[in-house]
């Protein structure tokens, strides 16, 4: 017999080498999915690099583009300072025109003060162009407070402030209307979008022949400087802002720049140091003088060959000197003609017989892109002797997310198709910034363009968990087989040695009866009246004996499928009836009374009158065994259509129990009938027989107490 922790053992051991096995085959499935998933992954985050340079690259050098770009060209007129002319030529900014990038609204300058201008009309009074009022529209809208926040302007001087009311402080905001002339001690600068529009309206009367004004853009001259760019950082020029800011409230009475007049005597008092470093040359200078101690940072010489009267001239006008000023630099160009009786003039007004173009210095610094509220804005702050104004480009965020990278993304790239998204919005199963300028925007990958890579895994891996599933319940399901089978085994294999134990103590005792009695009679130990007793205990003996017999005989038969079922048609509750009449003395002896069926009218049934036959009487002699009670009476009963019932007053069988009665073997544990005799076969060959005929057997409390069993033939 096998030991019942091996059989578990080895129930275990199935299921764990099944589930090992089918783990292991779904793990190398699973971990070539997750490779193929992280490859997948890395091939869209490479089109999303591929598609962020792009638009990266490309807004670059729009920024760049709009980098390079001139101060002067926000302005609808601008002076080019290129062309050779007599009087500053005026043409119309190429930024007058609504711009063709479809990124681009629009571009913008916001002066001191918060007011917004734009190039598309010549001046602020003329009737407004759509694409003006809708770039003001954003640019004085809350969002953009701190972009005008950017701007500054220092405060005039009082004195200029009160007597000439037009004049502004700065290249980059002036207004040339009809201002009184100016003193001598007060620098005025020519705002160039004021002056284009009335240098063209000049231009365009004097080619109609009016000679007035054809005579007033002679007289002007050149009055547009020339201009140098110098690029600063953000950080520079907001702290020069501060450094003017601050020094305008330490010193508010300061002038923004020295007079002319002083500045015309300082240089002058030099004609004679210079004319000695460079005798009988024309010599052109150029100072830049600090505006905070009025000390000149550098010296430019032109017109001398010789380095040493280069060097010369430079240390005569290094010793020059002023009184500080509020602009942060100033740029004085001037000549030392010895040759020429002209009395010279200041570098940066419109004398010297235009023989030396006045120069200023523009600080720049570089566009840079920036989020404000929903819109995107490319600006940069340019600066002018301490004033700053701020220009910029309105971006329109919105075509750039909806066409502009669409388009790029369809050029760029051909299998896997990214959709631009609001950050944070969508169903994606790869989320990638559109764009590190363009701060919101995403580039999303639908969970598609990951299944394409493992769909046939997916797929193949359903299949593998559901074949591990069914391995593993099956496994479970041999295992339970296997420990269900081996209890079986082992309960069987104790019911066979009890059935053995049982038997042979049945077949000993009517062996020991019949021998003993036989021995009694072949000795003469019997007298002539016992004789009649002997012979019908050794009769009931060798019945008993033969029944046993016939019991294990034919359970083995069915067990085997040796054993046939013959059927007749016959009247079942006669043949019964017959049994029961046969078993009567046998029961009578036992001291139990045995009700047979009544003759009425017969029972025609399909039976085998053999097997009828045992099933009577095993279930009378288990009534015998079990039935004791108050009432020792058997009753035997034949009901339609063909069924056998035999009931008693014994006890009755649990509930528990009422099914395992059948089983082979079986025998309900109660301490009353530890010792009653008894196989275990007998309500077992008569389930068996039932079900041969296609019945059953079952059993039933009867009522008033007791026990019935019915055998249902069909």
């Amino acid at each position: 017999m096998t030991h019942p922790r091996r059989v578990v053992a080895l129930a275990v051991g199935l299921v764990l080498s099944t589930l090992l096995l089918g783990g292991g085959w779904l793990w190398s499935t699973w971990r070539e999915r997750t490779i193929r998933m992280r490859e997948a992954h890395a091939r869209l985050e490479r089109v999303a690099d591929v598609v962020r340079g792009a638009v990266d690259e490309s807004l670059e050098e729009l920024r760049v583009r709009e980098d390079q770009r001139p101060f002067y060209l926000y302005g609808y007129y601008y002076s080019p300072p290129d062309v050779l002319a007599i009087s500053d030529p005026v043409a119309v900014s190429p930024l007058a025109h609504p711009p063709t990038d479809p990124r681009v609204v629009g571009h913008f300058q916001v002066d001191p003060g918060g007011s917004v201008r734009t190039p598309y009309t010549p001046s602020a009074d003329g009737p407004p162009h759509p694409l003006s009022t809708r770039v003001r529209e954003v640019v004085t809208s809350p969002s953009f407070a701190p972009l005008r926040a950017l701007t500054s302007e220092p405060s005039p001087p009082a004195v200029v402030e009160a007597r000439v009311a037009d004049v502004q402080t700065s290249l980059l905001t002036i207004s040339i209307s009809d201002a009184p002339a100016l003193p001598d001690d007060a620098v005025a600068e020519v705002d160039l979008n004021a002056y284009g529009n009335v240098q063209a309206q000049d231009i365009n009367l004097a080619q109609q022949g009016d000679s007035l004004a054809n005579m007033r853009v002679i007289e002007r001259g050149r009055q547009v400087p020339r201009f140098n760019r110098r690029d600063v950082t953000w950080e520079a020029a907001q702290t020069q802002q501060a450094h003017v800011t601050q020094r305008q409230n330490d010193a508010p009475t300061l002038p923004r720049r020295p007079p002319a007049g002083l500045v015309r005597a300082r240089l002058d008092a030099r004609r004679q140091e210079v004319a000695a470093c460079a005798p009988g040359v024309d010599v052109v200078v150029r100072l830049r003088v600090r505006g905070e101690d009025g000390v000149p940072s550098g010296v430019t010489v032109s017109g001398v060959d010789d380095p040493d009267a280069e060097r010369c001239v430079r240390d005569a006008l290094g010793r020059v000197r002023f009184a500080p000023f509020l602009a942060e630099v100033l740029v004085v160009g001037y000549l030392y003609a010895p040759a020429r009786t002209a009395e010279p003039e200041l570098a940066d007004a419109t004398g010297l017989d235009n023989m030396v173009q006045r120069e200023t210095e523009v600080e720049y610094t570089p566009m840079t892109f920036r989020e404000l509220g929903d819109d995107l804005v490319l600006h940069r702050l340019v600066s002018h002797e301490g004033v700053s104004v701020v220009q910029g480009v309105l971006i329109d965020r919105d075509r750039i997310a909806d066409e502009w990278i669409p388009a790029l993304v369809a050029r760029h790239v051909s299998d896997v198709t990214p959709t631009v998204v609001e950050a944070g919005t969508g169903s994606c199963a790869v989320r990638e910034p559109a764009s590190a300028i363009v701060d919101g925007l995403e580039l999303c990958f639908e969970p598609q363009a990951l299944r394409v890579a493992t769909g046939a895994l997916d797929r193949e891996l359903g299949w593998q968990v559901a074949a591990l599933l069914a391995l593993l319940s099956i496994a479970l399901i041999a295992a339970f087989a296997i420990v269900i089978a081996a209890r079986r085994a082992q309960a069987l294999s104790r019911q066979k040695s009890e059935f053995v134990s049982a038997v042979s103590h049945e077949l000993r005792t009517p062996l020991t009866t019949l021998r003993m009695h036989a021995e009694m009679l072949d000795e003469g130990l019997v007298s002539e009246a016992r004789q009649p007793k002997v012979h019908r205990e050794l009769v009931r003996e060798s019945v008993r004996l033969a029944r046993l017999v016939d019991n294990v005989l034919s359970l083995a038969k069915l067990e085997e499928g040796h054993r046939r079922i013959e059927r007749s048609e016959s009247d079942l509750r006669a043949h019964v009836r017959e049994v029961v009449e046969g078993q009567r003395g046998f029961v009578e002896e036992r001291g139990f009374a045995l009700e047979a069926p009544g003759s009425s009218e017969p029972l025609d049934a399909s039976f085998d009158r053999q097997a009828v036959e045992q099933i009577v009487v095993n279930l009378i002699d288990n009534a015998l065994k079990y039935g004791s009670g108050d009432e020792d009476v058997i009753s035997v009963r034949v009901e339609a259509p063909a069924t056998v019932i035999v009931a008693d007053r014994g006890p009755g069988i649990p509930e528990a129990e009422r099914e395992r009665v059948f089983e082979r073997f079986h025998r309900v544990a109660r301490p009353e009938h530890a010792h009653a005799p008894g196989t275990g076969i007998g309500l077992s060959l008569v389930a068996e027989l039932a079900e041969a005929h296609g019945g059953r057997a079952s059993v039933h409390p009867r009522d008033g107490g007791g026990l019935e069993v019915r055998v249902a033939l069909a």
